[in-house]
């Protein structure tokens, strides 16, 4: 499937990542902030400010190929009653400060919409943002997160999810930056491992890849990373890739301070239009 680019950009509500938007609070706490700087062309493809929250229909998935015979996937969950929530008691220990606090399965009524998000550090430091605006646009969100890992993890995280019958019929990813890094993961690799585990039967939004490469001497190109996403995304129909590479450099275009505060982590306007696309790709 064709990466969800370019219809998020052009509808990218400015309002959202403004600090008068009331669904988007900062990404962390005294969060440092940097400016990328860049030539600024005109902005009028942006709409006009609004703080509105996005009506949210439930998310239909698309026609999928009939699964193989030991398909696993077939465990979508969205429709059990879970009266009081649950806090997984195996998360381990936080030691390093690398970490997010134990993910929360949240109490909600039979076919409330659930999104499971399992990625490194990005969600790590956009946590409560996401929260908060996937509650106020409908959604129940559950975060499954920790820095400097890779789809292995996340592969594990799935497994936990699916141990505990909490692996929804939304699930998205915030993996790559570190498997192309410094784990040397092959893209390919890790699309076909997190793939097989998760399945034909719900819908998969994954994150595409974006950085200053000139942060440090090892970070390799985003770009071919990309478009291996991109094509995966054709060869596995429930695959939808956000493109939140081009929504970066299309508001860094327009002179909109998106940047780093290291290179690789994201300041808070980036939180923000990283937050907004995700939550528009759930939302169309």
């Amino acid at each position: 499937m064709a990466p969800l680019a370019g219809a998020i950009v052009a509808g990218f509500t400015w309002g959202m990542i403004t600090s008068a938007s009331p669904n988007l609070p900062s990404a962390s706490a005294g969060a440092p902030t940097s400016s990328a700087p860049v030539a600024a062309p005109s902005a009028t493809a942006f709409p006009k400010p609004t703080t509105e929250a996005v009506a949210v229909p439930k998310v239909v998935a698309e026609e999928a190929p009939a699964p193989p015979e030991n398909d696993i996937a077939a465990d979508v969950v969205d429709d059990q009653d879970w009266g009081e929530p649950f806090v997984d008691d195996q998360w381990p220990i936080d030691e390093k400060g690398d970490g997010c606090a134990a993910p929360v399965w949240p109490a909600a009524a039979p076919g409330a919409p659930r999104v499971l998000l399992i990625g490194d550090s990005l969600f790590r430091n956009a946590r409560g943002m996401l929260e908060e605006s996937l509650a106020a646009n409908g959604w129940v969100p559950t975060v499954r997160c920790w820095g400097a890992k890779g789809t292995d993890w996340g592969v594990g995280q799935v497994e936990r999810a699916r141990e505990l019958e909490q692996l929804p019929s939304t699930v998205v990813l915030s993996f790559g930056t570190n498997d192309i890094w410094w784990l040397g993961i092959p893209m390919e690799d890790a699309v076909d491992q997190m793939m097989a585990s998760l399945g034909t039967e719900r819908d998969v939004y994954w994150v595409n890849l974006w950085y200053n490469q000139s942060a440090y001497d090892a970070l390799p190109d985003p770009g071919p990373a990309n478009d291996i996403l991109e094509a995966k995304a054709a060869e596995y129909p429930n695959l939808h890739v956000i493109d939140f590479s081009s929504a970066f450099q299309g508001l860094a275009s327009a002179g909109v301070d998106v940047g780093w505060t290291d290179g690789v982590h994201l300041n808070d306007t980036a939180n923000a239009l990283r937050t907004e696309i995700i939550v528009a790709a759930l939302n169309n």
